[in-house]
């Protein structure tokens, strides 16, 4: 005859709730991606500007504008359309001085993973990421938390309310210093599907900052 004593009915109570924690979480997982896809989806459907701006020791150093939209293949398409400060990486480098035009093109290449995130890279994401439900004041904001989106080393946390991806926080490094990302996500139009709105990446360790800004959105014919 099993004695049920305190501690056995402590790990048993404790046992269902991990395993009902997972069965949540994977339940949650499978909604979220299939929400964020429906989005991704649908802004396939769109064209826009995207503004990027790029800033050393505060100072603005130069813009870039280019038309985004996806093709027939599914494929991000960018065409700058006008830029000041980078022309070409010749006079880039004289503007900025070769070292420093270097870490500005891989910092941006690095941000644009994060400011434009993939369908696979999401999918791969959530897969391994933490699902939290908020409480109280946070009630119905889910946070995602992982690791590995687009580096092995970088931390990654979202926001959503209902359908919508507000925002994603990220901590990551470039060149072994830290690199903050944040992007933030709104509707393209009334009733249309989420977006990236903008997105803030500061690298201290050489003083650059990039904005990123899009806008224009016309619904492809």
């Amino acid at each position: 005859m099993i004695r049920w004593t305190a501690k056995l009915w402590a790990l048993i109570v404790l046992t269902v709730l991990v395993l009902s924690a997972a069965s949540v979480q994977a339940q949650g997982k499978a909604e979220l991606l299939e929400r964020l896809e429906k989005h991704v989806e649908t802004i396939q459907k769109y064209s826009w500007t995207r503004v990027t701006m790029i800033y050393v020791k505060g100072d603005l150093k130069g813009t870039i504008h280019e038309k985004v939209g996806y093709d027939e293949n599914g494929q991000l398409q960018a065409t700058t359309v006008d830029q000041t400060g980078k022309q070409e990486d010749s006079k880039a480098a004289e503007l900025f001085g070769v070292g420093q035009w270097e870490d500005i093109r891989r910092v941006l290449d690095l941000v644009m993973l994060y400011a434009q995130p993939s369908p696979s890279k999401l999918r791969s994401f959530l897969n391994q990421a933490w699902v939290l439900e908020g409480g109280g004041p946070s009630a119905g904001i889910v946070t995602i938390k992982g690791s590995g989106f687009a580096s092995s080393r970088d931390l990654v946390a979202m926001k959503i309310t209902g359908d919508r991806l507000r925002e994603m926080d990220v901590k990551t490094t470039y060149a072994g210093e830290p690199l903050n990302v944040l992007v933030r996500f709104g509707l393209v139009a009334l009733g249309g599907p989420t977006h990236v709105k903008s997105a803030r990446a500061a690298y201290r360790k050489k003083n650059i900052s990039i904005e990123i800004e899009n806008i224009e959105y016309q619904e492809k014919e």
